[in-house]
């Protein structure tokens, strides 16, 4: 492209610049990776996973920090992170749980909720808002969930603020391989891998499990209303 933009006489073109990100992964539970796993402990694998997909994205100024559930380090970091950044990511500490402090300071700080909660499987407790032109999305905590929260909600507005068009729409339209039966009239959000023909739901749906992603490389959405799948029925598929 810079090439053919010199070959025509083009000097100057104008461009979106990336948007800075901030994420805080909350959680008492988590260790860091290489240290020895307590019992009642998990390594801290959203960390890599959000800074990996953002500088897949193309977001060159990415800061993560992993905060315990407590309430006032948790607002001294959303505060400061609200001021240096132009969109803040969360994790875990979003739903109703005993130690889940994250939409009670969003809302301390006045951030103005777009949305809490949506009828999904995985991420129900998710978090967006606005706090004048900063964006703030709360992830659950669970990592198969915040991949899939990420993907399907994180994802295209970061695209949007960096120029690209219809960063809702699906990326396909394709014949599912497998039938699937779902267990609840949510909307599900399923891990699956796609060639040029069809598209396979993967085993594993846990909001837990990561191993399917080992050979995933889409997510298919299936709506509320639809309880059961055939072999060939078109799904909507948005790629990972």
């Amino acid at each position: 492209m810079v090439g053919l933009l010199a070959s025509v006489g083009v000097q100057k073109i104008f461009v979106h610049t990336p948007p800075s990100v901030g994420v805080i992964i909350t959680g008492n539970e988590l260790q860091n990776i290489g240290d020895d796993l307590k019992a009642g402990h998990i390594y801290n694998s959203n960390e890599p996973i959000l800074t990996t997909y953002l500088r897949l994205l193309g977001i060159k100024e990415i800061e993560c920090i992993h905060v315990k559930d407590k309430k006032s380090l948790l607002k001294d970091k959303v505060k400061l992170f609200l001021t240096k950044y132009d969109v803040l990511v969360s994790t875990g500490g979003i739903s109703v749980g005993d130690y889940d402090f994250v939409h009670e300071v969003l809302l301390s700080e006045d951030v103005k909720p777009l949305f809490y909660k949506v009828k999904q499987k995985p991420g129900k407790p998710l978090f967006v808002g606005k706090k004048n032109s900063k964006w703030i999305f709360a992830l659950p905590g669970n990592p198969a969930s915040v991949l899939a929260c990420f993907n399907q909600y994180v994802k295209p507005c970061l695209l949007g603020m960096m120029g690209y068009k219809n960063t809702f729409a699906p990326d396909a339209v394709m014949p599912v391989a497998n039938k699937f039966q779902k267990d609840n009239k949510l909307t599900h959000i399923l891990k699956a891998k796609r060639d040029f023909k069809s598209v396979q739901i993967l085993s594993g749906q846990d909001s837990f499990n990561l191993l399917p992603f080992n050979n995933a490389n889409c997510f298919v959405v299936i709506d509320e209303a639809i309880e059961f799948l055939s072999a060939g029925t078109l799904v909507s598929v948005y790629n990972i």
